[in-house]
Parts: C-alpha cells; sequence; structure tokens
C-alpha cells in the first residue's frame, strides 16, 4: 500500500459513548463508539479490528 505509520504512534481518546452488549462469531463481546484522535492520517471508512466483515471497525471523521 505504500504507507507507512510514523516512528511513535500517539493515540487520545475522548469519549466512550453506547456501550452495548453483541455476540460476534457466537463470542460474547461489548460494542461500542469512541471518539479519538492520533498522529496518523486514516482514510474515511476505513475498518480495523477483529469484527469487520461483520460491520465493526469502521472509521469516520468528526463533525
Amino acid at each position: 500500500m505504500g504507507y507507512r505509520l510514523p516512528e511513535r504512534l500517539e493515540v487520545n481518546l475522548h469519549e466512550i459513548q453506547f456501550m452495548k452488549k453483541v455476540r460476534l462469531h457466537g463470542n460474547p463481546m461489548i460494542a461500542f463508539n469512541i471518539t479519538y484522535n492520533a498522529n496518523v492520517l486514516l482514510p474515511s471508512g476505513i475498518a480495523l479490528g477483529r469484527g469487520v466483515s461483520t460491520g465493526f471497525g469502521w472509521q469516520a471523521p468528526a463533525g
């Protein structure tokens, strides 16, 4: 992809909202929305994490 992370990745968590219990592949988990900022620019709509194939983990710009 030609993308490089910064030498030191910094993330600040601002808020956690809408926590609820869900099942992912039959396993109990907790889903939530977070507001954060980081020293990396991710494309809008990129998905990160374990549940991306089922709609979890997508990113959106604040605003």
